[in-house]
């Protein structure tokens, strides 16, 4: 991800989603390389 285009990419493919406890998850994918990468950070 070191192009302004792979961040951007990364940034549109990007998912917040909200839990029923209230904390925040943010979920991220990205496509590159031909591999996916899945990552999941949670505040509670």
């Amino acid at each position: 991800m070191n192009s302004r285009d792979e961040v951007g990419r990364f940034v549109a493919d990007r998912e917040v989603l909200m839990s029923g406890d209230g904390s925040l998850r943010v979920v991220a994918f990205t496509h590159h390389d031909g591999v996916l990468f899945v990552a999941t950070v949670g505040i509670s």
